[in-house]
């Protein structure tokens, strides 16, 4: 939306949430997405990270991998709702799955570091490696860790 960077026009945040919202409520994944960044940032509006991860939420279940790379994050690190890395795996594998370079990553870091008891150094190879091959700069140094010398 032109709206929030002021593209020919007057930035007006709050007018941008309100389309965002809008857009959102009529079943536009991009737009859910949108306003929970919103309410994260209180871009607009006060910040709010309970309502910011409803929106990633609501984003993911629309099928859009950043919403639910979103809602990972938020789960991940207790942002909004508790902690619960479980469920934060689910959400990263989802948008893993779908082709999320930065989703692919987590996987690997949560198979690596055994998130819900179980490490598994190459099932995190193979999602590292999915992500590098996308030129994600941290997996990339994740596979020279683990010392994976092809990338």
């Amino acid at each position: 939306m032109e709206q929030v960077h002021g593209i020919g026009m007057a930035a007006d945040p709050a007018l941008a949430l309100d389309n965002y919202r809008r857009a959102a409520e009529q079943g536009h994944p991009y737009a859910m997405n949108n306003v929970g960044v919103m309410y994260y940032r209180g871009e607009g509006t006060r910040p709010d990270a309970k309502a910011s991860f409803d929106w990633f939420v609501r984003a993911a279940e629309a099928g859009l991998a950043r919403g639910a790379h979103n809602a990972a994050s938020q789960l991940e690190n207790g942002i909004g709702q508790p902690a619960d890395l479980r469920k934060a795996f689910a959400y990263y594998l989802s948008a893993a799955t779908a082709g999320f370079a930065q989703s692919q990553y987590k996987v690997g870091h949560a198979y690596e570091y055994g998130w819900g008891g179980t490490q598994d150094k190459a099932a995190a190879i193979e999602w590292y490696k999915k992500a590098a091959l996308q030129g994600l700069e941290p997996a990339k140094d994740a596979l020279k860790r683990l010392g994976v010398s092809d990338f």
